[in-house]
């Protein structure tokens, strides 16, 4: 079967997976705990595709300690489902609690970049 290449230009945010949130809240759309590498994609991709960002925004978020790839595995509110990716800030990232998780979201906030995303395994 041959692999579906999709590449967008999308606001790309972070956020911080289970923080702020009652006992259980930390469950992905894939039925799985945040892990490095997980990203919220827009509805229009699959579950399970792989992610890259490249170029700048890329390059900042390496600067910064947060993931450029990994695979799609959570979901935007409906709301914003066609325009954006997030970048999950798990808790076993760096050893960091829901405090500094957030600072690190907040430190990224919202930049425009290139994602591809893959259906190749």
């Amino acid at each position: 079967m041959t692999a579906l290449v999709i590449t967008l230009t999308l606001s790309i945010s972070a956020y911080t997976p289970g923080a702020n949130t009652i006992s259980g809240g930390r469950i992905m759309a894939n039925g799985q705990s945040p892990y490095v590498g997980a990203f919220a994609c827009p509805r229009t991709v699959p579950l399970g595709w792989r992610v890259t960002i490249i170029g700048d925004a890329a390059a900042i978020a390496q600067r910064m300690g947060l993931p450029t790839t990994g695979w799609c595995a959570d979901r935007f509110h409906a709301r914003h489902s066609t325009c954006c990716l997030d970048i999950a800030i798990p808790v076993e990232m760096d050893g960091m609690d829901d405090q500094e998780r957030l600072k690190r979201a907040f430190a990224w906030g919202r930049r425009r970049g290139v994602v591809i995303f893959d259906s190749s395994p």
